[in-house]
């Protein structure tokens, strides 16, 4: 049976991205500043080309979660519940990298990303959870914001001071919408026959280049210069 498929070209191949992620998350943890320098760059630099639109918003959230940090740390009287904050800020800023590649890996639709895992035969059930994260990052922060919007609208609000209240303002609604979106993906599944036992094609095909390497080998020579510094 004839397929129709579509080339598209991508900067670099969706598993890439995730050999990139993995690496990285190694990087950050046993790197120094200077090899989180370069990992952030180099983050900026393919949410510039594959992702562009959200780039802008990254720098502007990038640049104001430091600036936080650095005036909590040079001018703020470190007690238990700021201590608690400043260090929780202070593992998401260093964080950054991982999250700015996640947001280009949640860019691309839910078949793009299966049909990247497909290609190296990850198993269905894997292929599926990995797909519908990604895919969903975007969806959650949406609801998020409805939460919101609602609970100001009702003159409720998110307070460091009353923990137990701001989480039944957001959690509660959340699992509720999330209720309903799993729903909403179970008929998607079925609709799509994702579950049905047969060969899997998508219209878009995704192939490895040169890129693909330069990056992963770019992204290995980093850790192996963060590994060298340690010894």
């Amino acid at each position: 049976m004839n397929t129709y498929t579509e080339e598209k070209r991508y900067f670099l191949h969706l598993l890439t991205i995730v050999v990139v992620m993995i690496i990285f998350s190694m990087i950050l943890m046993i790197g120094d500043r200077k090899t989180y320098v370069v990992t952030l760059i180099l983050s900026f630099l393919i949410e510039l080309i594959m992702a562009r639109k959200y780039l802008i918003k990254s720098l502007i959230s990038y640049f104001l979660l430091f600036c936080i940090v650095y005036l909590m740390n040079k001018y703020m009287m470190m007690s238990h519940i700021s201590g608690a904050l400043y260090t929780m800020l202070l593992i998401i800023l260093k964080l950054c990298p991982i999250w700015i590649l996640a947001k280009v890996l949640s860019s691309h639709t839910s078949s793009e990303l299966m049909n990247a895992f497909r290609k190296v035969h990850f198993s269905q059930k894997i292929t599926i959870s990995i797909a519908v994260f990604f895919r969903f990052v975007p969806e959650f922060i949406t609801r998020l914001k409805e939460i919101k919007e609602g609970a100001k609208i009702r003159g409720l609000g998110f307070s460091i001071l009353h923990p137990v209240k701001s989480f039944e303002i957001f959690v509660v609604p959340l699992m509720y919408k999330a209720l309903s979106i799993s729903d909403t993906l179970t008929c998607s599944i079925i609709t799509k026959g994702i579950e049905y036992p047969c060969k899997k094609t998508c219209y878009r095909t995704m192939n490895f280049t040169y890129r693909d390497v330069l990056f992963i080998f770019l992204s290995l020579g980093i850790l192996g210069g963060a590994i060298w510094t340690r010894l």
